[in-house]
């Protein structure tokens, strides 16, 4: 049974606040930026690389949704629904440019084109834009609710060889194996968009980018687990879809999404840090990174900390 299962416990007494899983990252890469965005509720425009992701996301949902219940849309009806949701009118964007705005629609009628033809006839999906329950996270500092929606859990099939390892295959292959044993494993795959979503390992092969999505997919892997509970026990994945003009997609297993947030016997993990920092009330600036900024930052223009 997965370590994830004990954060079931009911709440401590102490609540030190809601981080919503997509915002984890941002709580680490600049906790004053979250810090504005979360606590003090500043709000701004979304980018327009922002908007872009928010339709590919519509659209890979759309097409992946129906599949769960023996239904099927077309590429093309997803393709429209993902440029509804670009030009939905009750959203303020804040688009980098006029040339931005006008490549916006053939990015993103793209980037869906290509998760519908190459990603998504090639898994089985378990759950779509699946809800989840508030999660209480006890800590010794109190407790973290989190919050958030799994983009996908994605069931895989693997082959018992005679040495006892486990060679993954397709469900095609493995419902027609008639002599070695097919185990199914569950995982959360997490679908990113972006310039720089997918990058090139040292074989010069296309890979997703990982980066810190780690913490956010770690976060998902908890809930997924305590909603479901049942183990997510093979490794959770990052779907890349390029926003760039290669427009490639590429999808990478992440090796661990426990040991960061959980910690080690040496070092205290994530979680932990994340609550020592809610309950001091100790949100650093981070103006080094590349998110600081007024189009990311929804506290800029009050932030002292910035060149």
């Amino acid at each position: 049974m997965s370590e994830f299962f004990n954060f079931r416990a009911a709440s401590s007494p102490e609540v030190l606040g809601t981080v919503r899983a997509s915002s984890w990252k941002t709580l680490f890469s600049c906790p004053l930026s979250w810090f504005y965005a979360n606590v003090e509720k500043i709000r701004s425009a979304s980018s327009g690389i922002a908007q872009i992701g928010t339709a590919i996301h519509a659209g890979t949902a759309l097409f992946d949704g129906p599949r769960l219940r023996g239904d099927s849309i077309s590429v093309e009806e997803a393709v429209e629904g993902a440029i509804a949701i670009l030009y939905n009118d009750d959203v303020e964007v804040n688009w980098d440019s006029s040339a931005q705005f006008k490549a916006a629609e053939g990015i993103v009628a793209r980037s869906v084109n290509r998760y519908c033809h190459e990603i998504a006839p090639n898994v089985v999906y378990a759950a779509v834009e699946a809800r989840c329950e508030d999660l209480h996270i006890n800590t010794k500092y109190g407790t973290i609710v989190t919050t958030g929606t799994i983009d996908r859990v994605r069931e895989r099939a693997y082959l018992s060889e005679d040495d006892g390892a486990l060679t993954e295959v397709t469900h095609r292959v493995a419902e027609q194996e008639q002599i070695k044993p097919v185990l199914y494993r569950e995982n959360v795959r997490d679908i990113k968009t972006g310039l720089q979503a997918v990058g090139y390992d040292d074989n010069n092969a296309r890979v997703a980018t990982i980066g810190a999505h780690h913490l956010q997919v770690g976060i998902y892997t908890i809930m997924t687990e305590v909603e479901l509970q049942r183990p997510m026990d093979a490794p959770a994945e990052i779907c890349g879809i390029s926003t760039g003009k290669s427009g490639d997609i590429a999808v990478s297993d992440i090796r661990d999404v426990r040991t960061a947030l959980l910690g080690t016997g040496e070092r205290p993990g994530m979680i932990e840090l994340a609550a020592k920092m809610l309950k001091d009330g100790d949100f650093r600036p981070a103006p080094g990174t590349v998110m600081c900024s007024p189009l990311y930052c929804a506290g800029w223009n009050r932030c002292p900390y910035h060149a």
